[in-house]
């Protein structure tokens, strides 16, 4: 099984860009990000249908921000290593070309920026389709963070999710984007019957054709000193309970440590699709200590408080 890995810790209080005062709210002003990505392809899989991002982003934006994001091609779909590449790719490269506009963080809420990044990822999808009519029927999910100052605005669309750890608890901050759970919602299942549906893998939003336009949800919360932010792709999430999880997330160490424990637990409970995940941190400096011995200020990333009936941690 291949593995791929990568990490950067970021300042929080790094130069701003010019005219522009760093942000100093919520002791974020002392704080940075401690962050670390992995993905292996399931032991099922031939190819790796997961992708992942983490990306500091400036100037543009408010201050130092950083972009986060994971991506898992359609299962049963050609080319779903593909999909998910260019939804990450397009992600990537619209927030890149837009950052260096100064009035971006005066002008345009990041919120809907992240939006049309997503949507710009959507339409590279369906143009790259019909550009090749044999990929008909790619597509990805995709979950991604945007980080600025103490503010984080996420963009969710799919089965992929992100959680946040405040305190010792961990909470969902997205919802499946599938067809059993809405119905359910709906009062047309029960939640019994819906995990015995033919309908409870299959996606009603997604990048890539969709029975319905694609609509990215976008939420918005506050980084507290503390918290951690989790991404994972559903081959995490199909191994490791919601309450595994939490316990993996409280262990103590680097978001590199913790991101390759949390991986070694879902290839030993499961492991058979390909896993992904970003772990970010933020924690004043005193309470982080790199792996080396030697302490380091990490950070955390945040985490957006989603309305999803108080899943949110108080």
């Amino acid at each position: 099984m291949s593995v791929k890995d990568h990490s950067f810790a970021r300042d929080l209080a790094g130069s701003a860009p010019s005219g522009v005062e760093p942000s100093r709210r919520e002791g974020l002003s002392t704080a940075f990000f401690d962050c670390h990505g992995l993905t292996e392809t399931g032991r099922d899989r031939r190819v790796n249908q997961d992708d992942f991002l983490l990306a500091p982003l400036e100037p543009g934006l408010p201050g130092p921000a950083c972009l986060f994001a994971v991506a898992d091609g359609i299962g049963g779909g050609p080319a779903g290593d593909r999909a998910s590449g260019l939804a990450v790719r397009a992600l990537r490269e619209f927030m890149w070309r837009t950052r260096a506009d100064s009035d971006l963080g005066r002008f345009v809420d990041p919120g809907d920026l992240l939006r049309k990044a997503v949507l710009h990822g959507h339409d590279e999808i369906l143009y790259d389709v019909a550009a090749n009519p044999d990929l008909s029927g790619m597509g990805s999910t995709l979950t991604a963070a945007l980080v600025a100052g103490p503010d984080l605005w996420l963009a969710h669309a799919g089965d992929s999710r992100c959680y946040l750890l405040r305190g010792s608890r961990l909470g969902r901050l997205t919802l499946d984007h599938i067809v059993a759970e809405r119905l359910v919602e709906e009062g047309i299942l029960s939640s019994d019957a819906a995990r015995q549906s033919a309908w409870g893998r299959t996606l009603w939003n997604h990048l890539g054709k969709t029975s319905e336009p694609m609509a990215p949800e976008i939420s918005r919360a506050r980084l507290e000193p503390g918290d951690a932010l989790l991404l994972t792709t559903d081959g995490i999430t199909d191994s490791l309970g919601d309450h595994d999880l939490e316990e993996l997330c409280l262990e103590q160490g680097s978001a590199q440590s913790m991101a390759t424990e949390i991986l070694r637990a879902a290839k030993e409970t499961g492991g058979r699709d390909d896993m992904t995940l970003v772990l970010a941190r933020f924690v004043p400096p005193a309470g982080f200590a790199s792996e080396d011995g030697e302490g380091r200020s990490a950070s955390s990333e945040s985490v957006l408080q989603r309305m999803t009936g108080g899943a949110f941690p108080p």
